[in-house]
């Protein structure tokens, strides 16, 4: 069985869930809304049920599912917000009007939780961002103050002591104040509500909790320079599209115990990189979605990278930041 929701990318279904042996999916596909079962219900409104076969041309990955299928979608009030279909191996027998009917009704009780669930968790949400929002605050109003005023104690001490003659200790002191106050400003940007969500930051990292149970420890996300500079918009979608599929390479693929992502913003370049500690891609790499990736930095005046190590392996996707002039 495989889940698929609208979470954004107005050309594609976000796989959220999928189990089964021979399931090609993982959390994080992106299927098509053309020329794709799930995409046809979803745009139409209405159950399919699909015979033994492949399942239409340009139907990417969903070719492989060749075994017969049902879908239906997820009906929210008076729109479709996913889907969900269902599939038997090759040479099962073919889905009955009895078994649609069943499944219809699942996924009407099944989109009820769902929606509870999202509620209570924005519920929770909000509560939260308010406490965060409290403790980001109090680390600025105390902890970094008092911090900054030692550093500026420990200065003055050093500069009053002879040329040459300032303690080890002293120094160190001075690099351990400087580094604390620098995590704790660190902390507090991470701690800033974000409402909306809207932020890349926030964008992120909902992605990457969405995907998280592939991988056998979650992956570590990293930001480093003003990554408040990417605003929402297409620069962003593509920022999330490198790391979505870079992680989705990864869970397929790499055999990882340990990936981290992260989004950069120096030098007026925007740079995502994923690194893993698996075995590759042995043999020839899957080219779509790398060739996805790269034509997106291309189209940026760009370069995209992949780097084989052993073990291990490094996506490096870097794109100039574009000016106020070109956003406007």
């Amino acid at each position: 069985m495989t889940v698929v929701r609208a979470l954004g990318d107005p050309a594609a279904l976000i796989v959220v869930a999928a189990t089964g042996t021979t399931n090609p999916f993982v959390a994080g596909d992106a299927v098509p809304l053309t020329d794709t079962p799930s995409g046809g219900v979803f745009r139409g409104g209405h159950p399919r049920l699909l015979p033994q076969g492949p399942l239409g041309q340009g139907a990417g990955i969903l070719e492989e599912l060749r075994g017969p299928a049902m879908t239906v979608p997820m009906q929210s009030a008076d729109r479709v917000v996913g889907a969900f279909l269902v599939t038997r191996t090759h040479g099962r027998p073919a889905f009955e009007e009895s078994d649609l009917e069943q499944l219809a009704l699942f996924v009407d009780h099944a989109t009820v939780a769902i929606e509870l669930a999202e509620a209570r968790i924005g519920r929770e949400r909000g509560a939260l961002l308010e406490e965060r929002a409290r403790i980001a605050r109090d680390l600025h109003d105390t902890a970094i103050q008092q911090l900054y005023a030692a550093g500026l104690e420990l200065r003055a001490t050093a500069a009053g002591l002879a040329a040459g003659s300032v303690p080890d200790g002293l120094t160190r002191a001075l690099h351990l104040v400087d580094g604390a106050i620098g995590q704790i400003r660190t902390v507090v940007l991470a701690l800033s509500p974000d409402p909306d969500g809207a932020s890349l930051r926030a964008r992120v990292l909902e992605m990457v909790r969405g995907v998280e149970h592939s991988f056998g420890a979650p992956p570590r996300v990293g930001f480093d320079g003003p990554i408040e500079l990417v605003e929402p918009g297409p620069l962003a979608e593509d920022v999330l599209a490198v790391v979505r599929e870079s992680l989705t390479n990864v869970a397929k693929h790499a055999s990882a115990h340990h990936v981290t992502a992260a989004i950069r913003v120096i030098d007026g370049s925007v740079e995502v990189e994923v690194w893993d500690d698996g075995v590759g891609m042995p043999g020839r790499p899957p080219r779509s979605g790398l060739d996805n990736l790269a034509e997106r930095a291309r189209a940026r005046e760009g370069d995209f990278s992949i780097t084989f190590d052993c073990p291990g392996t490094a996506v490096v996707w870097r794109v100039p930041l574009p000016t106020r002039a070109e956003l406007t």
